[in-house]
């Protein structure tokens, strides 16, 4: 039996019935007065980015249906087409089953034993293979979001109508319904109809499109540059602390013995970090100290015995303004910034000019390209990254200076691997230290970075698997073989194995005007 449809309606931002001005004439004038004033609320310029807002329509259990910009709270913060929707996915028997008969015989994980003449191997690594993932896929990749029974059904665009999505099945993405979905809240913002407020659990469908033309939301999305401590910056869409992405959000946390309302993010310029504290400056110029935040020092003379110690320490710091802050950069992918190594923000909603509009996005190409062996082999194909990606929208994992990133293979042009984790026992035995492995990457707009990682970079990478030759389904790529990979023949087709420790470098092909979103 559905549960019963749960709701919180209010009017259009900026009216106020209690002190809107009365309007003559009949009733049914003065309704009509209301609703063109609210339109053109809607429409003024201060409303800006449509095209970069989720637009969709939900179908309750009930039947009932709302269509509007829609704004998703919860463990997944989403307002715009760039932001990602997650879910758990088991998965099948093929690529494990690809992945075991082509890494056989070859790899840093692969034991030998000589026994009477007789040599025996086996994967020391079988059970590393998991069971399942974690699917990360733009909302501007999706067409619909269906709810069954215990599952998400995640429609995909377009792109993986050949049955080879791990988990999927005539373009559709199957995840586990987590107990954070009946949890997930979503604003349906309707120009003429205000903001509805509908539970997870009452969700039946969603479809996506793109807004219709002249409709414009209450709220642009929160957008501008992030600086880092080392004096980096990243320009694109802003998640603060894992919750606000609209300009109508709240900044929150003011100093602790402060009374006043929390800010808006429509009211702010800029918050600037150092090691006196946190500062937000308004739009009206007032600068206002936020919690804690800084690396507050101070120095501390310490007797012990006949001598005097000077001691530095660090000042308490209290609640942080925002544990971290992301940045959906078109090009280069979600950057994460924890707290510690955030320096400013400058908010302009001019920056998201930049980002893709729904009719930018893909739904899911192949990876394709070729893989380069310290040997100087070269093998070309369709590519699986890590035993288990092999679409535009899955992404690579890294960190640079400590920052976190997320790129979209479908934005990377090339990897390079610098240093492979050190294998040496002692190393080993330090947490990380000989997990970890470096590379160059060097996204499809000429952008480069230097980054780390444990599981796309390091050790724990389950290698890359290359479909070459006529079975991998894309004409003009020639088959290559060597010493350096082994066959393998599995049951989502014929995959060679190159262990990550191999790989000098893997440069991708990707069709022109393709957009896997950032």
């Amino acid at each position: 039996m559905a549960l019963p449809f749960r709701s919180l309606s209010r009017s259009a931002p900026g009216i106020d019935a209690r002190t809107a001005p009365a309007v003559p004439g009949p009733p049914c004038l003065r309704g009509l007065a209301v609703a063109l004033l609210a339109l053109l609320l809607h429409t003024a310029p201060g409303h800006a980015q449509p095209e970069a807002r989720i637009w969709g329509r939900i179908t309750l259990k009930d039947g009932e249906q709302r269509e509007g910009f829609l704004r998703f709270h919860g463990e997944q913060n989403a307002a715009s087409w760039g932001d990602i929707f997650e879910s758990r996915q088991d998965i099948g028997d093929g690529p494990r089953q690809s992945w075991i008969e082509a890494s056989r015989g070859h790899g840093p994980f692969v034991r030998t034993l000589e026994l009477r003449g007789y040599r025996i191997s086996w994967n020391d690594r079988s059970d590393d293979f998991p069971r399942q993932r974690t699917i990360r896929v733009p909302f501007g990749s999706v067409r619909a979001i269906v709810v069954h029974n215990h599952n998400l059904e995640v429609a995909l665009r377009s792109g993986t109508e050949d049955q080879e999505t791990p988990g999927s099945r005539a373009g559709r993405l199957v995840g586990e319904m987590d107990d954070d979905w009946p949890e997930t809240r979503i604003d349906v913002d309707h120009p003429l109809n205000g903001i509805t407020s509908i539970s997870g659990e009452d969700v039946e469908r969603i479809d996506f499109s793109a807004a219709p033309g002249g409709r414009e939301a209450s709220s642009a999305r929160l957008a501008g540059i992030v600086e880092d401590d080392s004096g980096r910056s990243f320009r694109g869409l802003v998640t603060w602390d894992d919750r606000a992405v609209l300009l109508s959000d709240t900044l929150g946390r003011r100093l602790s013995e402060s009374s006043e309302p929390p800010i808006r993010f429509d009211e702010v310029r800029s918050i600037e970090r150092d090691a006196d504290g946190t500062r937000a400056t308004l739009a009206s110029g007032e600068v206002v100290e936020l919690t804690g935040g800084g690396r507050r020092v101070r120095t501390v003379s310490v007797r012990v015995g006949t001598r005097v110690q000077v001691q530095v320490e660090h000042a308490g710091r209290g609640r942080n303004p925002a544990d971290e802050i992301m940045v959906v950069d078109p090009e280069l992918g979600t950057v994460t910034i924890d707290w510690d190594d955030f320096s400013a923000l400058r908010l302009d909603p001019a920056d998201v000019g930049a980002a893709s509009g729904y009719d930018d996005f893909d739904g899911a190409l192949p990876l394709r390209g070729v893989v380069v062996t310290h040997d100087g082999e070269e093998l070309e194909g369709r590519i699986r990254w890590n035993g288990l990606k092999e679409w535009s929208w899955d992404r690579l994992h890294a960190y640079s200076d400590g920052v976190e990133i997320a790129t979209a293979f479908g934005r990377i042009r090339s990897i390079e691997q610098i240093a492979f984790p050190d294998t040496s026992a002692e190393l080993r035995q330090v947490p990380g230290s000989s997990e970890r492995g470096r590379a160059l990457l060097t996204l499809r707009d000429g952008r480069t970075y230097e980054v780390t990682g444990y599981n796309d970079l390091g050790l724990r990478n389950l290698g890359i698997l290359v479909q070459t030759g006529a079975t991998a389904g894309e004409p003009g790529l020639s088959s290559a073989s060597g010493d350096g990979a082994d066959a393998g023949t599995g049951i989502d087709g014929d995959w060679r194995f190159v262990g990550w420790d191999d790989v000098r470098e893997v440069r991708f092909v990707h069709d022109r005007g393709a957009d896997p979103g950032p």
